[in-house]
């Protein structure tokens, strides 16, 4: 008697996880039958399992919306009668093990010592639980859209250090003159009539002078900063290297006659060039005082004319003394 294999009336079945590792399994299952002598096919073993049920992957279905990837399979068992014979079942099935997408850092750090950080590339993975390894889902790039496309991450500061470069210590004395004159009334009787005219003259100048102090130091700060090291590789260090220039500035008034300002003062340093202080220079305070007591036309006088001219009253011609008086140079700065 001859048997035969006949799974016209079996299916695939499914069940619990017999050792396969993955939770559940698909056999291929058949019965065993056999012609009798009354020439009708009789069963003499019914449906039952004859062969594991694999799959062999074919593809991979991705879904951005949802992030997940699915293995499309192809499912074929090993016939048990003959080890080199595949018989496929099912081609192009979705499987129900899809996974969530998963993000990476890749590649190299690349390195921005301007903005004191690092960037570093990323790319999405899946892990493929049919035969538990990692699928690439995207390339590794720093495009963005399903994925960051970047990670980012701050340099670590180290402990900076600091050595003083230059220390200089200066003194300028400063003075500032106005010139200043007097008068008093000189008179005349042409014709038995009183006539007057002022008659100038020099009197002693009003003055501010002042001496100041400059102490200028230089620093230089190195500030070391920890990059992300590369895969097996040590951390590299970035120094970022900065120099300060403070100055300290002290000063002494001999003289204030013309009652200027602490600030004038400073504001009067400055314009010659010898105090440094660039916050100050670009501070209002100071743009204030350029645009309005630096007037050459309006300057304190540092020089007159005094001289003398005649009057005709009459027919007579009268010589006054001293009767003129003219500014005939200023300086750039204007009284206070």
């Amino acid at each position: 008697m001859q048997l035969y294999k006949d799974d016209s009336k079996c299916a695939l079945q499914t069940t619990s996880d017999k050792g396969y590792g993955m939770g559940k399994t698909q056999t291929f299952q058949t019965e065993i039958v056999f012609r009798g002598m009354d020439n009708l096919i009789h069963v003499a073993v019914p449906c039952s399992d004859y062969a594991r049920v694999q799959d062999r992957i074919v593809r991979y279905e991705k879904n951005d919306k949802t992030q997940t990837l699915t293995p499309i399979v192809d499912q074929y068992y090993n016939d048990p009668s003959n080890p080199n014979k595949q018989q496929i079942l099912n081609r192009g099935i979705a499987t129900q093990l899809s996974s969530q997408y998963q993000e990476f850092a890749c590649g190299q750090w690349e390195y921005n010592d301007a903005k004191l950080e690092a960037k570093r590339p990323t790319m999405l993975k899946s892990y493929n639980k049919l035969n538990g390894e990692w699928v690439e889902v995207t390339p590794c790039n720093f495009e963005a859209g399903i994925k960051s496309g970047a990670v980012v991450s701050p340099y670590v500061m180290g402990v900076p250090s600091s050595k003083v470069l230059s220390d200089i210590t200066t003194s300028h004395y400063f003075r500032i003159e106005r010139k200043n004159y007097g008068e008093r009334e000189q008179c005349q009787k042409p014709y038995g009539v009183n006539r007057c005219q002022p008659q100038y003259f020099h009197t002693d100048p009003s003055i501010t002078d002042w001496s100041a102090t400059y102490k200028t130091t230089t620093t230089q700060t190195t500030q070391p900063y920890l990059r992300p090291a590369q895969d097996n590789e040590s951390p590299t260090t970035y120094n970022l290297i900065t120099t300060q220039t403070t100055i300290n500035r002290t000063q002494s008034v001999l003289n204030n006659e013309l009652h200027l300002s602490n600030d004038y003062l400073k504001y009067v340093e400055i314009h010659q060039g010898y105090y440094k202080d660039n916050d100050l220079k670009q501070s209002q305070g100071y743009i204030d005082w350029t645009n309005y007591y630096l007037n050459q036309s309006e300057g304190f006088c540092s020089q007159y004319n005094i001289w003398s001219e005649s009057t005709k009253i009459g027919k007579n011609w009268y010589r006054w003394h001293d009767n003129k008086i003219s500014c005939t140079q200023r300086l750039i700065y204007r009284p206070f």
